[in-house]
């Protein structure tokens, strides 16, 4: 009897320790600290005219997009997001939706909207070798603070309303029609650990001042 109660305890040992490794070693990936802090800071009306080339490390690049135009929405935050995706292995995302909607999967399909952009450089993929390419692309640094954009394209027809290369699909609209626009920014692992940013709003007001700008 008391050899199984000495097998017990010694299996109860080994699978505490078991599950306190995991979670010392798992602990960057399922913690991630909330950024809190978005803020725009610009909104311009862009033409794919100006945009830079395409190179072969940047495959989210614009000008291989089959858009004319963009409202280019930039946020920044005092958090460097390629520094939080290379420390917690994100991948970096955003949603945006008309703000008189419920931020729901349908509310979020509603808008072609490529980004999180630095300058016209996507996010990777939260590793080390990524960093460094999209840090030598940018010019920017680990540590900087960074500007965020996601270039959402102003109208869109039922004609042609696909993605193209891909299975989304996005209903006719024009963003000059008179609605705000909230947006946020957000980035997950596979382990389940997630952060999900503070919800910016561009007025009806700023948008229609923006594209009659451009």
């Amino acid at each position: 009897m008391k050899i199984l109660k000495w097998l017990l305890a010694a299996i109860l040992a080994a699978v505490l320790a078991c599950i306190a490794a995991f979670v010392v070693w798992a602990w960057p990936a399922l913690y991630v600290p909330p950024v809190r802090d978005f803020r725009l800071v610009g909104l311009e009306r862009i033409s794919s005219e100006q945009l830079g080339p395409c190179h072969d490390a940047n495959l989210e690049c614009l000008k291989s997009l089959p858009y004319e135009e963009y409202l280019r929405i930039r946020v920044t935050t005092d958090r460097n997001l390629m520094d939080l995706a290379v420390a917690h292995e994100l991948n970096i995302w955003k949603e945006v939706w008309s703000c008189d909607s419920a931020p729901d999967r349908y509310a979020m399909s509603e808008f072609i909207a490529p980004g999180p952009h630095v300058g016209e450089y996507g996010l990777p993929y939260g590793s080390s070798q990524e960093a460094e390419g999209f840090y030598a692309a940018t010019g920017a640094s680990p540590g900087s603070v960074l500007s965020y954009d996601i270039y959402l394209v102003p109208r869109w027809s039922e004609i042609s309303n696909a993605h193209e290369g891909t299975k989304e699909r996005a209903p006719p609209y024009d963003i000059t029609s008179g609605r705000d626009i909230c947006l946020h920014i957000g980035g997950g692992n596979i382990l389940g650990g997630r952060f999900v940013g503070n919800t910016v709003r561009v007025t009806s007001a700023e948008i229609r001042a923006a594209m009659a700008g451009g």
